[in-house]
């Protein structure tokens, strides 16, 4: 993995596909601890009594952006459950809009996603060194479905709304998912020129540079998941996963 976490110049480098660090399913989530636009102090454990859906993004993320408007859609269809959106570090920066110098900057580049974006979930923001992002696991568009008791139900390197969808419309909050190596759904060529350009012309050339290998991983890790599927089911929660 990296040694830089706010890099200047994206690289498929900087991302180790071959694992999926963090709270794996069945596991409580850490009780970890970030702030909202305005700086004030937020910690997950004040989320808990209800179910969870957390994603992290970036405004640079054209994968995530992508998924905003179905994702906004499933916060509506289910108000019962708290949908949040972390932002992390800039998956593709440029010599526009540059890695973060401040958490100032940060909290700048987070509140970009409600003003262009549309984003009308719950943002929080890392602190500038990742913390947060890294217990998580790392990946720019990583998801995590948690019960009300802070139990990991599913978690995906990936956000695919679809798959998050599944298990709120079950209401089956008693089962672990363990596949959760996916490939991404890669957004529209719109709104991959329209992210990538907040970067600006480098952000472009260094995607572009690294497209045969993040193909070639891409595609490594959705055979994995399809093996894990293979393998694994549903598993009900014990005593001891449970809390």
């Amino acid at each position: 993995m990296e040694t830089t976490y706010n890099y200047p110049r994206f690289s498929s480098e900087y991302y180790d596909f071959s694992e999926f660090p963090g709270p794996r399913p069945g596991e409580t989530l850490p009780d970890i601890a970030v702030t909202d636009l305005e700086g004030k102090p937020v910690r997950l454990s004040d989320f808990r009594g209800q179910p969870l859906v957390l994603e992290t993004g970036s405004v640079t993320c054209p994968i995530y952006v992508q998924e905003i408007r179905p994702m906004n859609r499933l916060a509506r269809d289910y108000p019962h459950v708290k949908f949040l959106t972390l932002y992390v570090r800039e998956a593709h920066p440029g010599e526009e809009l540059h890695e973060h110098k401040d958490i100032e900057d940060k909290r700048r580049c987070a509140a970009m996603l409600a003003a262009q974006d549309g984003e009308k979930r719950q943002i929080l923001v890392d602190d500038l060194d990742g913390n947060a992002h890294r217990q998580l696991g790392g990946f720019p568009n990583l998801v995590y479905v948690i019960d009300g008791e802070g139990t990991v139900i599913f978690r995906g390197n990936w956000n695919h709304p679809d798959k998050v969808e599944e298990i709120l419309q079950s209401g089956d909050f008693t089962s672990v998912r363990h596949r959760d190596l996916y490939g991404p759904d890669f957004p529209t060529p719109y709104t991959m020129y329209r992210v990538l350009a907040r970067g600006g012309r480098l952000a472009f050339w260094d995607l572009a540079k690294s497209i045969p290998r993040l193909l070639k991983n891409h595609k490594v890790v959705e055979q994995q998941g399809r093996r894990q599927e293979e393998t694994h089911r549903p598993q009900p929660k014990t005593e001891a996963t449970a809390g």
